[in-house]
């Protein structure tokens, strides 16, 4: 799981959290994945951190990127990070049942991308999909590049934080072109070591050019908002192997009839070998587009069913994510005074045996929090801690 911050109750309350910015958790208690409303987060694994992420508000970490470019248009379009030097665009975000919703108009081209964490039942694997939807509303054709990138940890927070570049030189990648799918996985320096394989894939899409050199797609002294890899309109590199600094980047070019539909999903995930991992793109079905809708349909399930145990409905589950990602964020809407930090840190006031040591302190009211926040973020699998401070100087933990 990623390195987060406790979180602590308020006893008095802070600024409203409608305020808060449009952020969500999707998560099947294993395999989660934080989004923002510009499609920027990260995703983890049980413990293992899959893509960048720093807990700083100013610095979100990239996530899984989409960039789209049209040969006759200058620029590119990017969906998370910050936006390419492209044509003007109207965009929309939306949170679903399962699911994360990002739309974008730009011209006659308008562009759906919805993210999922399916419920899978194996405790080994965990997977998210993003689908992706080009409706072109224009009289001509349109040929349309679709490139994805993202950097990769693979890596526990406490080893990989303290020295992040020494630890992605033991990263090796490979490519599967029948799979048009990118592998990772850590070699091993311990015997007591053991890491999951992650994949990064592409279905039902043709050919594919890839890429795993960060260097090589961002190109020197610039970063994900305008890669070289964009800007040159040159083939991907498809360099893979004991890359200096790994990320996953794929590009397919698909062509949208007048009126016309196109759909593909990008997955990515993890598994405890290379053959399971591999296995995450079958989606169990010979039909793709199908087996990717039974997955979205899943998930809305599973969260609708989680909601209903827990006693929550829509709005007030959503409430709760906006207050979680705030805590994984960093928001200083959530900070607490200087009063509250200093009981909270009073170490005399916290006992040992609830094993309390927050890198950071935010807080909440007991009317937006308190136990049912607990119950259902312990559901998500979320490292937050919470705990009451009462009236008499005690801490609950929740």
């Amino acid at each position: 799981m990623p390195p987060m911050p406790a979180w602590t109750e308020r006893i008095r309350p802070p600024a409203d959290p409608g305020v808060l910015r449009d952020r969500c958790v999707l998560s099947n208690g294993r395999y989660g994945v934080l989004l923002a409303d510009d499609g920027t987060g990260f995703s983890w694994f049980e413990r293992w951190t899959l893509t960048p992420w720093n807990g700083d508000p100013l610095d979100s970490g990239a996530g899984v990127l989409l960039y789209l470019r049209d040969p006759e248009m200058e620029g590119f379009i990017s969906l998370g990070s910050r936006p390419g030097e492209g044509p003007p665009s109207r965009g929309g975000y939306r949170r679903e049942p399962g699911r994360v919703v990002m739309t974008r108009k730009v011209g006659d081209l308008e562009i759906v991308l919805e993210t999922c964490v399916p419920p899978e039942a194996c405790a080994s694997q965990g997977l998210e999909l993003r689908r992706l939807r080009l409706r072109n509303h224009s009289e001509c054709d349109r040929a349309i590049e679709i490139t994805t990138y993202g950097e990769v940890v693979l890596h526990e927070p406490p080893s990989h934080a303290p020295h992040h570049a020494f630890s992605r030189l033991f990263v090796y990648s490979e490519f599967v072109s029948e799979r048009r799918a990118l592998l990772f996985r850590r070699r091993v320096r311990d015997s007591g070591d053991a890491f999951p394989w992650m994949i990064h894939a592409l279905l039902s899409a043709g050919p594919v050019e890839h890429e795993t050199d960060r260097m090589r797609f961002l190109g020197r002294g610039r970063d994900a908002s305008a890669p070289e890899a964009l800007l040159a309109q040159t083939p991907l590199a498809g360099t893979t192997g004991d890359v200096l600094d790994p990320v996953f980047s794929l590009r397919t070019r698909v062509t949208v009839g007048p009126g016309g539909l196109v759909e593909r999903t990008l997955l990515s995930g993890v598994a405890g070998d290379r053959e399971a991992a591999l296995a995450l793109t079958d989606l169990g079905s010979a039909d793709a587009v199908a087996a990717v809708e039974d997955r979205f349909k899943a998930a809305a399930c599973a969260e609708e069913h989680r909601w209903r145990e827990l006693g929550l409905d829509a709005a007030r589950a959503y409430e709760l994510e906006r207050l979680a990602a705030a805590v994984l964020c960093g928001d200083p809407k959530v900070r607490p005074d200087a009063a509250v930090l200093r009981r909270i840190r009073d170490r005399e006031q916290v006992p040992e045996s609830m094993g309390l040591k927050p890198r950071k302190v935010y807080a909440v009211p007991t009317v937006q929090a308190g136990q049912p926040a607990a119950r259902f973020w312990r559901e998500l699998n979320l490292p937050i801690d919470v705990v009451a401070l009462d009236s008499d100087g005690g801490i609950r933990r929740l």
